[in-house]
């Protein structure tokens, strides 16, 4: 689909349904609880902003001290899950972490929901005793949105969300500080303020 055949009510309806989605999702899977029993666990991310283009969905746990081997058994009731389909882990610890309040262990689980229906969830688990304040970051961008930088937001996050550098080189950070901060409106905008910061474009 290009971006002259993308219109702003199927953007924001399809941000909506997936929403909705999402509300259901977290709830039959019990996430917040399953993920409380070993911190505080908040979730964050474009699923609590209305800014979601696809089934992603973030939470962070403050566990400080946490052993990699209670992150596993507080996800043993995802694990168990017929739907599963697969899951990643990331030990981000030791004295080669270039900031050490970034200890965490880190895992992306793939969840199919219905066939064919393939959720992302994404669960950091902030072992360092420092708190990251994600709250404060999403609340600064809600408090910054309007009818037209969401749209700018939902527009340019649906036609980057399948490209390959997305998420990890580029995306949501950067399509939300391009957006708010440099009054980027357009992709055409979006792919010189890309450029600008060394990042790629495709």
């Amino acid at each position: 689909m290009i971006d002259a055949e993308i219109s702003d009510d199927f953007l924001i309806g399809h941000a909506d349904r997936l929403e909705a989605e999402a509300v259901i999702l977290v709830r039959e899977l019990g996430l917040l609880p399953m993920l409380g029993t070993v911190g505080e666990a908040v979730q964050i991310g474009s699923s609590v902003m209305g800014l979601m283009v696809w089934r992603d969905l973030d939470f962070v746990v403050h566990s400080p001290g946490l052993p990699s081997s209670q992150a596993f058994e507080s996800l043993k009731p995802l694990l168990e899950t017929p739907s599963l389909r697969a899951l990643e882990y990331l030990n981000d610890h030791g004295p080669d972490l270039e900031r050490p309040e970034d200890s965490r262990h880190y895992f992306i689980a793939r969840y199919e929901r219905t066939p064919g229906v393939v959720w992302k969830l994404d669960f950091t688990f902030w072992t360092a005793v420092g708190r990251h304040d994600h709250e404060s970051y999403s609340r600064s961008i809600l408090e910054r949105l309007t009818p037209e930088n969401r749209l700018a937001i939902l527009r340019i996050k649906y036609l980057w969300h399948k490209r390959p550098s997305y998420p990890y080189q580029v995306g949501g950070y950067e399509v939300y500080d391009a957006v708010l901060n440099f009054r980027v409106r357009t992709p055409q905008e979006f792919s010189a303020y890309l450029r600008a910061h060394g990042l790629p474009t495709g």
